[in-house]
């Protein structure tokens, strides 16, 4: 559906995981939006790690409020949101206690609460002892956003929003990068993770989180407010790395310090952590409410339209019916962690890609090669449905 009216109410310019909210909130709330795009948004697998649970008894009510909020924005997309159990470490006094509150005031499950980890009896963590003084197994959660930016974007044209590549006026027009000044990653391909979790390490100024990734080992750095003393941070961070005996050479500082110490201010808006989400996409429906003189609300949008939000019970139907396609699809040849992959980011298409891979097999044998096409074709046609 194409609005003709050549004046919209709300623009974006470029477009990134809030920008693609504020549009698919707008215009389900009955505003007039256009998606000013020359292409896709970048596609590629690159998921974060969040950091909702807390380190300190001050940060208890924001992450309860933080945990509420994105669980209401994975409702939109509750199969990119993946349940990961995280080793969180900690150099002062036992942070147990600390999760256990949390879990209560979360009303976790069982099987989703925290569980204390002493390093110095556990085989795989042990080396860790000497180094940390206490550890617990939190409950965070893998976010694909990529992904989540297109799926979005079809829910907003579904709704009536225009995506287009032309100028055209806007009541209030907002500018969108994909740039993120709060969160960064960087891969050590030759690196060899040794620990059988992912790892989080938080103050009150960052988060590190450090897991295994395909052959090597991934380290996410998330900012969770302005620092003025910047080259003191970075420090901190390389620090934390040489404990933890990841090789910090020359190109892994370098991409720090300029994430750090050159962090300037842009005129776009860039794309926040999940830590950040929350509060500035509150920022934006706010500025867009006054402006445009309606009510735009994320409550409103999710409680009308909500599937279910990610949870442990909800990762498990996905679970559960990923292995069943899987045993449909696995006469193709293709790796479980890949068709998985594919499972997560395209469920509404993987029968026809089951079906196109099976096809295909006249062609080649390679199931690299069939699930890098048939992962294509599905792009493919999502840019023309967006583009058209």
């Amino acid at each position: 559906m194409r609005i003709t009216n050549p004046t919209y109410s709300i623009k974006t310019e470029g477009v990134n995981f809030v920008g693609a909210l504020l549009a698919y909130i707008a215009q389900k709330s009955g505003i007039n939006v256009n998606i000013n795009l020359e292409k896709l948004p970048d596609t590629s697998y690159s998921p974060e790690l969040t950091t909702i649970c807390p380190i300190s008894h001050t940060q208890l009510p924001g992450a309860v409020l933080r945990r509420r909020n994105i669980l209401k924005i994975s409702t939109l997309t509750p199969h990119l949101f993946y349940p990961r159990r995280v080793l969180m470490l900690s150099e002062k006094g036992k942070i147990d206690k600390l999760q256990n509150v949390f879990d209560i005031l979360t009303k976790r499950e069982r099987e989703a609460c925290s569980l204390p980890v002493n390093l110095s009896k556990n085989k795989a963590y042990k080396e860790l002892a000497p180094k940390f003084k206490s550890a617990v197994l939190i409950y965070e959660y893998q976010f694909d956003r990529n992904r989540a930016i297109i799926e979005l974007l079809k829910k907003a044209k579904k709704s009536g929003a225009t995506i287009s590549n032309e100028t055209t006026p806007g009541v209030l027009t907002l500018k969108f990068t994909t740039k993120s000044k709060t969160h960064t990653t960087i891969i050590l391909e030759d690196h060899n993770w040794p620990y059988p979790n992912d790892i989080r390490y938080s103050t009150s100024e960052f988060s590190i989180y450090i897991q295994k990734w395909k052959t090597g080992t991934r380290i996410g750095l998330i900012l969770h407010k302005e620092n003025t003393y910047k080259e003191k941070l970075f420090l901190s961070v390389i620090e934390f790395l040489s404990k933890m005996e990841i090789p910090v050479n020359d190109e892994t500082k370098s991409h720090f310090e300029h994430f750090i110490v050159n962090n300037e201010k842009s005129e776009t808006i860039t794309e926040p952590s999940l830590f950040d989400l929350p509060k500035q996409l509150r920022k934006l429906l706010k500025q867009a409410s006054s402006v445009t003189n309606t009510s735009i609300r994320l409550s409103n949008t999710i409680s009308k339209n909500a599937i279910t939000p990610m949870n442990q019970y909800t990762f498990r139907y996905f679970q559960q019916q990923c292995d069943e396609k899987y045993d449909l699809a696995k006469q193709t040849g293709i790796d479980y962690s890949v068709f998985s992959q594919l499972y997560y980011r395209y469920p509404d298409y993987i029968d026809e890609m089951i079906e196109e891979a099976y096809g295909m097999m006249t062609k080649t044998r390679d199931p690299k090669k069939i699930a890098e096409q048939i992962e294509n074709n599905v792009l493919e046609l999502e840019k023309q449905y967006l583009f058209r």
